[in-house]
């Protein structure tokens, strides 16, 4: 016996981190997925061992190790492995399944490292799984408030936004406190684009998040400034996208860009490779939490009229990137 479920990525072009303080976010599904798989059930056996296939490596845990985790908070070390664990424990508490028996869990990704919701996908594969596993339909709102719970149970600073366009699989404007907005677009801008890898981040979302709050503590009129010129850039960018206006919303692309560069989180290897794109006609912005200091800073969306030389240099730099349309 095994069961299968999966759960799509995201990217977001509007909102990174200040969204976790009230202001607006518009973000889209991706047609990349997490797939788990649950097998290997030990038939009639209660709190067997729960081997997990994931991140390159197996982990082997019992469920009274699960508990404890779970009961005392316990930070495990690798964040993803913490969030499979948490949400397992969630998962069957939620749908009340007593006798927890062994099995294998394996994850299989397509969803890059770094700005596209691969943690929060994990999670919704595996609530999803669990819920076929008990022959159970979970709705859309259970499983974001879920998905909320059990990140913020791993210690995460969670605004929401992540978990709803991931259980709704919908274009989405967001903002904490309000309804979230589902909107309906057929824009031929979203059609092509690319979404570069520019690295992995060398910190977690959850270190950019606490970074972020840092500054806003010590310099709270300079975050709050930029916040507000990236909420106005974010209403132009969605009025662009209702009128297919393509080089407005290249622009704001652009400003959106610099202000998260401002912010701190894009690395100055990013912003070097930022500066050779824009001369060939690209218009960048970061997509995610970012980083601190150098490196890797996750993905950059990059718009363009014309995408051959762009192509061409990130193939000669050795930097992966991905063709998506929406």
């Amino acid at each position: 016996m095994q069961v299968v479920s999966e759960a799509r990525g995201k990217t977001i072009l509007a909102g990174e981190h200040m969204v976790v303080y009230g202001y607006p976010a518009l973000l889209l599904p991706l047609n990349l997925k997490v797939k788990c798989k649950l097998s290997g059930f030990e038939d009639g056996k209660a709190n067997g061992k729960v081997v997990i296939l994931a991140l390159g490596e197996k982990s082997e845990f019992s469920w009274k190790e699960i508990d404890k985790f779970y009961l005392n908070r316990t930070q495990h070390p690798n964040f993803k492995l913490q969030l499979v664990l948490a949400s397992l424990k969630t998962s069957f508490d939620y749908f009340g399944i007593k006798k927890r028996p062994g099995f294998k869990l394996k994850l299989d990704s397509s969803i890059p490292i770094g700005g596209f919701g691969s943690s929060t996908a994990v999670s919704a594969a595996i609530v999803k799984c669990v819920a076929k596993l008990v022959n159970k339909n979970i709705s859309q709102l259970k499983l974001w408030r879920l998905l909320i719970q059990i990140e913020r149970l791993c210690g995460a600073k969670v605004s929401g936004a992540d978990q709803y366009v991931i259980s709704y699989e919908s274009f989405v404007r967001y903002q904490k406190n309000l309804h979230p907005e589902k909107i309906k677009l057929n824009s031929k801008i979203l059609k092509n684009f690319l979404i570069i890898q520019s690295g992995t981040p060398h910190c977690t979302t959850k270190e950019c998040v606490d970074f972020i709050a840092q500054q806003k503590r010590s310099n709270p009129g300079k975050i709050k400034g930029i916040f507000l010129r990236l909420a106005k850039e974010g209403k132009k960018m969605l009025a662009c996208l209702k009128k297919d206006d393509p080089l407005g919303f290249f622009k704001t692309i652009r400003n959106s860009g610099e202000l998260l560069i401002s912010l701190g989180v894009v690395s100055p290897d990013s912003v070097n490779l930022i500066r050779k794109i824009e001369k060939l006609g690209g218009y960048l912005k970061l997509t995610g939490a970012g980083t601190i200091g150098n490196g890797g800073s996750g993905g950059i969306l990059c718009f363009s009229n014309n995408y051959k030389k762009i192509e061409s240099l990130l193939l000669k730099n050795h930097l992966g990137y991905l063709k998506v349309s929406v």
